[in-house]
Order: structure tokens, then C-alpha cells, then sequence
């Protein structure tokens, strides 16, 4: 499993900057959403086990977008 975080938090900036917004960081994210920083740090990193429901959920209504544009089934490797 490959989260898009990075991507979303992307499109965001480049949204807002256009508008003259402020620019969307892990730790704004976190205060905004009430979700942990270290959980969105490691979901930005890749690091992350494991993806809590309540978490997508959040993500998923502050960027108004479906789990399939935060998260994505990476392929799998087969052994030769």
C-alpha cells in the first residue's frame, strides 16, 4: 500500500498558492485535521504500517477526495 499524502499535499499548495493562500505543511495539516503529527509524518514518508479508518477518513474530507487519490495497492514483486 502507497500513500499519495505527498501528492495531495501538493496539489494543495499549488491550488492555494495560486490564490494567495498559505502554504499547507505536515504540522498545519496535523492542527487542522486533529490528527497526530507523527502519524501524518509517517504517511508522508511512507513509514506508516498501518492506515486507522477515522485517519482516511479526515484526510479523505479535508482534501475532498476518495481513498483511492490518498491510497494506492502498490504492485507486488514476484520471486523469479
Amino acid at each position: 500500500m502507497k500513500c499519495l499524502l505527498p501528492v495531495l499535499i501538493n496539489e494543495y499548495n499549488n491550488k492555494t498558492f495560486m490564490s494567495g493562500g498559505e502554504r499547507l505543511t505536515q504540522a498545519s495539516l496535523s492542527e487542522q485535521t486533529g490528527i497526530a503529527a507523527s502519524t501524518i509524518n509517517r504517511m508522508y514518508n511512507g513509514t506508516a504500517r498501518r492506515f486507522d479508518a477515522h485517519v482516511i477518513e479526515r484526510l479523505c474530507e479535508f482534501f475532498s477526495c476518495d481513498v483511492g487519490d490518498l491510497l494506492s495497492l502498490a504492485q507486488v514483486r514476484e520471486a523469479a
